[in-house]
């Protein structure tokens, strides 16, 4: 599927290690959700073990949001 209206990122992040929510266990819960609902997974941004209280500590959230706003990302989602 390469159709831009099926094309999507996804965005984990984790704020410390005994974090119950692993980077592992959320990119699970979102390829099932993706394939679910006939999306495809184009690109992967993550934040491990950072503090989520200012953005410039998150480069993955910071990466994403330059994308979102590039007319030459490659999702829609």
């Amino acid at each position: 599927m390469n159709h831009p209206n099926f094309c999507a990122a996804q965005y984990m992040r984790m704020s410390t290690d005994q974090q119950d929510l692993s980077i592992q266990v959320q990119a699970e819960a979102i390829a099932s959700y993706a394939a679910t609902h006939g999306l495809e997974i184009v690109a992967t941004y993550v934040d491990e073990a950072k503090s989520g209280l200012r953005i410039v500590n998150r480069t993955g959230m910071r990466q994403l949001v330059t994308d979102v706003m590039s007319p030459q990302r490659r999702f829609s989602t």
